[in-house]
């Protein structure tokens, strides 16, 4: 087993292509749902596009489907966002983005990933920039401690203001335009 992730990417990416070029079979195996979807696999794959070296997958768990699976919010267009920003700033431009595609036929629901140390600031900005929303919350899907929690933005943030959150977040929203 070769470690793989965010900090030894390149380096590791260049090993395994080594290995693959010597005609070994290397399997990318994530604890945490589909691998690179949001995580540094894309690039070793994109690799090996670009060296026409085959790539299989074997379907599984993706916590972007699986959430919007349960968050009965539309499931016929959807855009995911990956991990939004660190910085306040350019998270805000995304949402303020957002707003942009409401009044179009592309309207979607809004997929992204959040870390837990920044789940409570991060859905206070949305607040700020789109309003009370309809939003659901998915955490630990298909594990024991799954958590779904759906509703309005406001009654949202009243439910886990005073709560520990524990690992990453798939969190689904969706703007509705307004009423003329």
């Amino acid at each position: 087993m070769i470690p793989f992730h965010e900090k030894n990417k390149e380096e590791q990416a260049a090993n395994i292509i080594k290995c693959l070029q010597q005609g070994k079979k290397v399997a990318l195996v994530s604890n945490a749902g589909t691998p690179t979807i949001a995580d540094p696999g894309f690039k070793l794959v994109r690799e090996c596009v670009h060296l026409g070296i085959p790539v299989l997958t074997i379907p599984g768990p993706s916590a972007i489907i699986a959430a919007l699976s349960v968050s009965g919010l539309p499931t016929d267009k959807f855009l995911f966002l990956g991990f939004l920003p660190k910085k306040e700033g350019k998270k805000r431009k995304i949402l303020a983005a957002a707003k942009d595609l409401v009044a179009t036929p592309l309207s979607p629901t809004f997929i992204f990933y959040e870390s837990p140390f920044r789940l409570l600031k991060t859905l206070k900005l949305i607040k700020a920039v789109l309003g009370d929303v309809e939003i659901s919350i998915c955490q630990e899907l298909t594990k024991v401690h799954e958590t779904v929690i759906h509703g309005s933005l406001d009654e949202i943030l009243r439910q886990i203001k005073s709560k520990k959150i524990k690992g990453e977040s798939t969190v689904l929203f969706k703007l509705v335009p307004a009423q003329s």
